[in-house]
């Protein structure tokens, strides 16, 4: 049976409420990329999913990373950053593609990549936003649905830069005041930091 049998075909408005990424990251540094989408339609969208991949390279290479031309490569996709944790739920079959689900009409759903930077170097990351995970429910940008069916897409050019940042890891492995990993390290000596 075809994937696609059981997908709505039809065009979906969407909005892009918020979009983030750090422009200047540090090697080793921990962070987090955040889409949030809002159904601008009045119908549901059937599975609100959200693509990533390197700017001009396509799905050729996973998410957050970039293809190495190299013959000899079982896998060819080489990290930029490694992907701590996806959008929780959101695990398609696709390795660059994460799905929420049905999303009603004025309602938004937020992405969130936990990741961390592995390459050092100016690299560029597009998103795009989808209706359904086999192309017959489109997304398109409000406003422009009828007319040109633009695509609902962004990106973000960050600078990785090559100096780790001089960070500390709690006892649960996390970064002491990240919001993606809240933990306190105990001062040297027993000490509080309250002093």
């Amino acid at each position: 049976m075809r994937q696609d049998v059981k997908e709505a075909t039809g065009t979906f408005p969407v909005k892009v409420l918020t979009a983030s990424f750090p422009r200047t990251q540090h090697l080793a540094q921990a962070t987090q990329m955040r889409i949030e989408v809002q159904n601008a339609g009045r119908q549901t969208i059937p599975d609100i999913a959200v693509t990533v991949e390197a700017q001009g390279r396509g799905t050729s290479a996973r998410a957050f990373a970039e293809p190495d031309p190299r013959p000899d490569l079982a896998d060819p996709s080489r990290p930029v950053w490694i992907v701590d944790q996806g959008p929780p739920n959101g695990t398609t079959a696709y390795a660059n593609t994460w799905a929420q689900g049905p999303l009603a009409p004025g309602q938004s759903s937020v992405f969130v990549w936990k990741v961390t930077a592995v390459k050092p170097g100016r690299h560029t990351i597009v998103y795009q936003v989808a209706a359904g995970l086999n192309g017959k429910a489109v997304a398109c940008r409000a406003g422009s649905c009828s007319a040109t069916r633009r695509r609902v897409k962004g990106s973000f050019a960050v600078n990785i830069d090559p100096t780790p940042r001089n960070e500390k890891i709690a006892p649960n492995g996390g970064i002491p005041g990240s919001p993606q990993s809240p933990g306190a390290l105990p001062e040297p000596n027993g000490g509080s930091s309250g002093r």
